[in-house]
């Protein structure tokens, strides 16, 4: 009787995204331990005693069963074109904290120099003077 080999971690990634394909109806509407064994080289009983792989096949049935097509999957690249947009603004928000901090060092130092509190500079606007 010939030794079947362990699936490896590539191995159950590459049987977890074959599994994702057909979830989202990319390897036709119809799943069987059969077909998925075919696809990965493993046999059912090999592929079932891997937990994620047994709760994606289930996952998988289901969407097939309930027909419902998912979304399109996004492409690399605009994940990494809204990245490089969130870290572009995240250094604009930065730059303008940095110039708002050096702002209220300048207010707080020249305060000072006028015996003025923080507490006085807190005050609420007389009514006239708030438009």
């Amino acid at each position: 009787m010939a030794k079947v080999p362990k699936m490896t971690v590539a191995d159950v990634e590459y049987a977890k995204k074959e599994l994702e394909a057909w979830r989202d109806q990319q390897r036709g509407r119809r799943l069987t331990w059969e077909l998925l064994a075919k696809a990965t080289g493993f046999s059912r009983q090999t592929l079932t005693t891997h937990a994620d792989i047994h709760a994606l096949y289930l996952e998988a049935k289901k969407a097939l069963k309930s027909g419902v097509r998912p979304r399109p999957a996004r492409s690399d690249d605009y994940f990494t074109d809204r990245i490089a947009h969130l870290e572009s603004e995240l250094e604009r928000y930065k730059t303008l904290e940095s110039g708002w901090l050096e702002r209220w060092v300048r207010i707080a130092y020249h305060a000072r120099g006028k015996r003025t509190s923080i507490e006085d500079l807190d005050k609420p606007l007389p009514p006239a003077a708030r438009k």
